[in-house]
């Protein structure tokens, strides 16, 4: 049970899940500043860059560029300095150039495999299998094996799923949804050690309870990732892009998962 956890076994938790968090957004943020050169800017000297010269040399909208570079100034990988009363330079910071020597391939696959598949993982539970995007998740099973850390939380959580879990073990024949599909996701979540899969019997371990409680941590940030999937263009392309579809349907959050994520967070941390 959860309950039965340490405050240190909790606390380690909670930290996966903002790591998982960070790398939703870090990894097309790093993956779109690298692809336009702005991050090779940096790299290639040993001192500050004028940032006003980031933005020529990429053609980039200075504005969603400032909160790209903000984002790495967040995690202690670049610093900002003023240069004058309008101008600012930026730097990488030692620690920046290890982290993003390190980081850029991992998350130039995580922007190619996991994030598209993550757009539509709600989708992939109530429709009938497609072995094809089994497969693929198979295939995020192998690399989240090999170190990823990846959580198909939010889908399993707004799908009642992680609820019914709580209540004891499931068996996955007996849902309405695939068992194919829905067994797949297990397979990659049972990767953190959160879940344990026996055949169609899937349970979660005392740390999955606890993860479970706080699913809803995951719904905000993950709620923007249609945003994120059009990053390139907001920074380096024309950024008025339709913020509502024809129908009137937001195109840049998952609202209805915004709120979801929302509530619980408020009934989860400011208590």
């Amino acid at each position: 049970m959860s309950e039965g956890l340490a405050e240190t076994e909790r606390a380690a938790i909670r930290a996966k899940v903002f790591t998982h968090l960070s790398g939703v957004v870090m990894a097309p943020t790093v993956s779109a500043l690298w692809e336009r050169g702005a991050l090779e800017l940096l790299t290639s000297t040993s001192g500050p860059v004028v940032f006003a010269d980031v933005v020529k040399h990429t053609h980039a909208n200075a504005g969603y560029l400032r909160v790209a570079l903000r984002l790495l100034a967040s995690c202690g990988w670049l610093v900002e300095q003023p240069l004058d009363n309008r101008a600012r330079m930026c730097a990488l910071t030692s620690e920046g150039r290890v982290a993003l020597r390190l980081a850029l391939p991992l998350y130039r696959q995580v922007t190619a495999s996991f994030l598209p598949k993550a757009l539509a993982l709600e989708d992939f539970l109530v429709q009938p299998s497609d072995e094809l995007f089994i497969a693929s998740v198979g295939d995020l099973v192998a690399l989240a094996q090999n170190g990823w850390g990846i959580a198909p939380s939010v889908a399993l959580a707004r799908g009642g799923i992680l609820a019914r879990l709580t209540e004891g073990p499931l068996d996955l024949r007996s849902m309405s949804a695939s068992a194919a599909s829905v067994g797949c996701l297990f397979d990659l979540l049972s990767t953190t050690g959160w879940v344990e899969r026996a055949g169609h019997i899937v349970q979660l371990t005392g740390c999955g309870r606890y993860a479970a409680h706080i699913a809803s941590a995951y719904g905000v940030t993950v709620s923007y990732q249609p945003m994120f999937a059009v990053l390139p263009t907001l920074l380096f392309g024309n950024a008025r892009i339709a913020r509502v579809d024809p129908s009137g349907l937001e195109t840049m959050v998952n609202r209805a998962m915004n709120v979801w994520g929302g509530g619980g967070a408020h009934s989860t941390y400011f208590k």
